[in-house]
């Protein structure tokens, strides 16, 4: 009993202080002359304290800003009550922009020094973390909360982690700041209060579509297993396998694929790791026999990814990584020397995602390069300068989703932009390619061009619809264009490629689909494809 008598009369005590710096505050600002008075506060020294009169190096920045702006100037050291109203004002406001929201900051007069005045800051920081629902507190919060009980509380921190919480599709959350609930709670503290709903922890979905080719099947499919939260720890794992389903050319002919990937949130980063193994085969006739020609590859990659700036309204992250793939042929049972390749290295990216009014812009800078780790061999086009495992290329990617209204009609404008640059000759796979449903649309992707440089041009024009009156969510108009360039095109027909596009999306029991019919717009008079292309997929997810 009388520990909390003494931790009561702490808390009021505490409340009485804050009280009694308010009103010396608002005395102090109304003995002060109108700003059309010369009588003003002469001074000369400004500081950053707390309650207890100690500077605080965690907002020494704030200090700076403060001498540094027109709304304390140097150059004038005596200030009228408007004009310390207005450096209060800015204090706070500058605070808030930054995140601090429960921080407050008061003004009064040091008594040790003549002409030496202080803001007083009582941070605000986070007295406890805690379910609102305790059913659901199984979730451990360590990984995907930045911060911790104690920490200031910033807007930023609760932003990351509810994103971290909500990177879950199946998961849904929300953090509010209450009042704290512990009865020795510290002036300036607030709680943070977690409504959490519980992620499902299966999902299955299926998909079928005819993306693939005349040479491997035109009929793809895949299943795809996913765990959500598995661990508790907001982490997310999935197992993909892909299958043909016929609709090629006669003979033996197919290909399948096994894709495992596992992330992870930890804070401000994000960890995750993606195992690709995959196999196709197809028959060869020759005048005397037929052959079948296998491929298989092996895609390795692991990331490590973390926001180094974010505000209320965009977002920077740098990630960093490590790959490797493989990839070797065989005639029959025979491998093809000469056509064999392990690559390995690394890259980085660095993204930026910017939210303006209703539109999202996302773009990301990625360096690549290949060098001798993980196995790597020298590649079959070396020796002719046509290719090399160590390579060096950048690409940047920029996406742009912008919803509107016209007249009350629901619209929507996509665009995806693409460049890629080359510092050394590059190997078939990280060239730039072109001609299909996922590059320039309008073509049958039997065959595209493909080249160490170039560029690529997406663009979706989406008229909205009432999904509940019709099942059909979307129509839209797509528009691609593309080029490729670079050492590798002097064979080709030509270098350019555009193309249009007219499909609807929508949702009918349960199921995901979208149909489009495209069309050439502009292609090298050589280069062969359909006249009319038609593309179909199909998502049920349970």
């Amino acid at each position: 009993m009388q520990d909390l008598s003494h931790k009561l009369v702490k808390a009021l005590f505490c409340a009485y202080v804050c009280l009694a710096l308010s009103f010396a505050t608002a005395k102090t600002l109304a003995s002060l002359e109108p700003s059309t008075n010369k009588k003003c506060l002469l001074i000369e020294q400004l500081a950053l304290v707390d309650l207890q009169g100690q500077k605080i190096p965690e907002f020494d920045w704030l200090l700076k800003i403060l001498t540094n702006t027109d709304a304390f100037p140097t150059s004038r050291s005596c200030l009228n009550s408007d004009e310390l109203d207005t450096l209060l004002k800015f204090a706070q406001g500058v605070l808030i922009k930054e995140g601090f929201v429960t921080t407050r900051v008061l003004f009064r007069h040091n008594s040790l020094q003549e002409n030496a005045w202080v803001l007083t800051v009582i941070p605000g920081r986070i007295g406890g973390i805690r379910f609102s629902n305790p059913q659901f507190a199984t979730t451990d919060l360590s990984w995907a909360f930045p911060m911790k009980t104690g920490d200031l509380l910033n807007v930023r921190d609760i932003e990351q982690a509810l994103e971290n919480l909500k990177r879950i599709p199946t998961a849904d959350a929300d953090i509010q700041i209450v009042p704290s609930s512990a009865i020795d709670a510290e002036l300036g503290e607030s709680d943070l209060s977690i409504t959490y709903q519980n992620p499902q922890a299966f999902r299955i979905a299926l998909t079928v579509d005819d993306s693939g080719t005349l040479a491997i099947g035109k009929y793809q499919s895949s299943a795809t297993l996913r765990m959500d939260n598995p661990l508790r720890l907001n982490d997310m794992f999935y197992l993909t396998h892909n299958q043909d389903l016929g609709g090629g050319k006669e003979g033996a002919r197919g290909t399948h694929g096994d894709t495992l990937h596992y992330s992870i949130p930890i804070g401000y980063s994000l960890l995750s790791a993606t195992l690709n193994q995959g196999s196709y085969h197809q028959s060869l006739a020759s005048q005397s026999k037929s052959y079948v020609y296998r491929g298989f590859s092996e895609n390795n990659d692991i990331q490590l990814s973390h926001v180094v700036a974010r505000d209320a309204h965009q977002k920077f992250t740098l990630a960093l990584g490590a790959f490797q793939r493989k990839t070797k042929n065989y005639i029959d049972d025979t491998e093809i020397q000469n056509q064999k390749r392990v690559e390995g290295g690394w890259y980085s990216k660095l993204n930026h995602k910017i939210f303006i009014q209703s539109a999202t812009l996302d773009s990301t800078l990625t360096f690549k390069r290949g060098t001798h780790a993980f196995g790597a061999l020298p590649a079959p086009e070396q020796s002719f300068g046509e290719g090399t495992s160590q390579f060096i290329f950048l690409t940047g990617d920029v996406h742009l989703s912008w919803p509107f209204q016209v007249d009350g009609q629901g619209l929507r404008y996509n665009s995806t932009w693409r460049l890629q640059s080359n510092r050394t000759a590059l190997t078939p796979p990280n060239r730039l390619s072109i001609g299909g449903r996922n590059s320039v649309r309008g073509f049958d992707g039997e065959l595209v061009l493909t080249g160490d440089s170039g560029w690529l041009w997406r663009n979706d024009f989406n008229f909205l619809c009432d999904p509940h009156n019709f099942p059909i969510s979307e129509i839209y108009i797509a528009i691609d264009q593309g080029e490729v360039a670079g050492q590798s095109t002097s064979s080709l027909v030509g270098t350019r490629l555009a193309g249009a596009a007219f499909g609807v999306r929508g949702l009918v029991a349960g199921m995901h689909y979208d149909i489009f019919i495209g069309q050439a717009l502009i292609k090298p008079k050589q280069f062969v494809t359909a006249s009319n292309t038609m593309g179909f997929s199909v998502t049920a997810n349970f």
